[in-house]
């Protein structure tokens, strides 16, 4: 083994559902413990990054390893890809500074090796970090474009199921209980309830949302707000009538956003 000093290794998922099933970390750390028996690189530990974007600096398990550098102990940070440390130009290159800025060598599984010292090969990674971001923009284009889609053709765009509704396929399909106590929730605020007591009845019922937690004033107002209980689907700007069954009449909706409306002394009240 080389007594180079500490080598530690950083591995990176985005998707809270790879945080989940374990697949991208367990896999990164592998292919790393690997390179590192290979090298002769004594690995010491793992810092992790779990469900957060390689575009941010302030990550969690990142800003630790950079604050453990400053101890001057770390000889060596190794990565499965490039991308697992960043996936945005600017944010690559300050890491890749401040690594420097400690004499410390990164490596890469899968990436070729760096000679900081030749311009060219710096020069080369930093269009790897180019096409990096351009990857990760397609990413987010794409998806884009899909939901533009989706709201067009009258489908849910984005985002967490609603409470009240069942998923088939792309479509909505009304739950039977719980879209029983959304219509409950429009007709309570429409008489002029507050949240906080509307949240209440809820909680009494044994009703829960969908992550599982006792309703809250926020829970219910996310409810009264979103369109989709009438039957539209929406994504940024775009509005269109649902392929779903509405929940409530439109012109009860219209009724309950008038009440929001008003303003109260007491910020719990609808009117």
């Amino acid at each position: 083994m080389h007594s180079e000093g500490i080598v530690i290794g950083y591995v990176r998922v985005s998707s809270m559902n790879q945080v989940e099933n374990g697949a991208g970390l367990a896999i990164q750390k592998k292919r790393i413990t690997e390179f590192c028996n290979e090298k002769g690189f004594e690995l010491a530990r793992f810092y992790e990054e779990k469900g957060v974007s390689g575009a941010v600096r302030d990550r969690p398990a990142l800003l630790s390893l950079l604050k453990d550098c400053e101890t001057g102990k770390i000889k060596r940070v190794v990565v499965f890809r490039h991308d697992r440390l960043a996936r945005e130009i600017t944010t690559a290159i300050w890491i890749e500074t401040q690594l420097r800025k400690y004499d410390i060598e990164l490596s890469s599984v899968l990436d070729p090796e760096l000679d900081t010292n030749d311009p060219l090969q710096v020069a080369f990674r930093n269009i790897t970090h180019v096409f990096s971001q351009l990857e990760k923009e397609l990413i987010v284009f794409r998806l884009r474009e899909g939901r533009i889609e989706s709201a067009e053709n009258g489908k849910k765009a984005c985002g967490a199921l609603p409470f009240g509704y069942s998923k088939t396929g792309d479509l909505l399909e009304i739950n039977p209980k719980e879209s029983e106590f959304v219509e409950k929730i429009f007709r309570w605020a429409a008489k002029g309830l507050s949240y906080s007591k509307i949240a209440e009845n809820l909680n009494k019922s044994g009703m829960l949302t969908r992550r599982g937690k006792p309703f809250q004033i926020e829970s219910v107002k996310y409810i009264l707000r979103n369109t989709i209980y009438y039957g539209e689907a929406t994504f940024g700007e775009i509005k269109s009538r649902g392929k779903h069954e509405s929940i409530v009449s439109k012109r009860l909706f219209m009724r309950v956003q008038r009440r929001m409306m008003v303003p109260q002394a007491d910020s719990s009240c609808i009117a």
